[in-house]
């Protein structure tokens, strides 16, 4: 009796070495993103500091890394990075928030209460689910001969305001510029990070 291939993919020495790299700046380009979300908030009238670096730009630092994880990893299968975001994304979302909490404790001495609240499990719930429809969207984007940076972006948009629209009716937003920097700014610039990275992850030279 002949025996079977095996059907077990290992990725290859080129392949891991893209995969680092894609991953290397994807946190580059999210760690920006969470800049860029702290400068809004700050223009909304939040103080400059780095305790409030990390209430606002901590998260979208996590949950964007997530997201183009899922989509380095499993990006052509639209089901299989849905629900790797639908996984890792509010793991990400709790992650920063404790960490966040775990600075202001030791920023402003005060004394430590439960570490997550029930608001942020709804909070991490919702965007766990908006953050699956955002990834599945991407890989079947990714697929398109049409895509590009625009449509990464509206995609981005489109979601971001609709899951924002029901994530305030659970969770109001503090005030406006808040709502419109983690709701349409963050799902938006995110959607990019991953068509940036992954677009010039492909220009790597291959070996010889």
């Amino acid at each position: 009796m002949t025996e079977q291939p095996s059907t077990t993919r290992r990725m290859s020495t080129e392949q891991a070495l893209k995969l680092r790299v894609n991953l290397l700046r994807l946190a580059g380009l999210a760690a920006l993103l969470g800049l860029l979300m702290e400068a809004l908030a700050v223009v909304g009238g939040a103080p400059a500091s780095l305790r409030a670096l990390f209430d606002h730009g901590l998260w979208p630092f996590t949950v964007c890394v997530a997201v183009g994880l899922g989509q380095s990893l499993v990006g052509l299968w639209p089901a299989r990075a849905g629900a790797f975001a639908l996984v890792a994304t509010p793991v990400a979302f709790l992650l920063a928030k404790v960490l966040q909490k775990g600075v202001s404790v030791l920023m402003d001495g005060a004394q430590p209460g439960a570490l997550i609240e029930d608001n942020l499990w709804l909070e991490a719930g919702l965007r766990a689910v908006e953050s699956a429809v955002l990834a599945a969207a991407l890989a079947w984007l990714v697929r398109q001969e049409w895509s590009g940076a625009l449509a990464h972006i509206g995609v981005g948009l489109v979601i971001g305001l609709l899951f924002g629209a029901v994530i305030a009716a659970f969770l109001p937003p503090d005030s406006l510029v808040g709502w419109v920097a983690e709701e349409a700014v963050f799902p938006a610039g995110c959607s990019l990070i991953v068509f940036v990275s992954e677009t010039l992850t492909r220009f790597l030279p291959e070996a010889a």
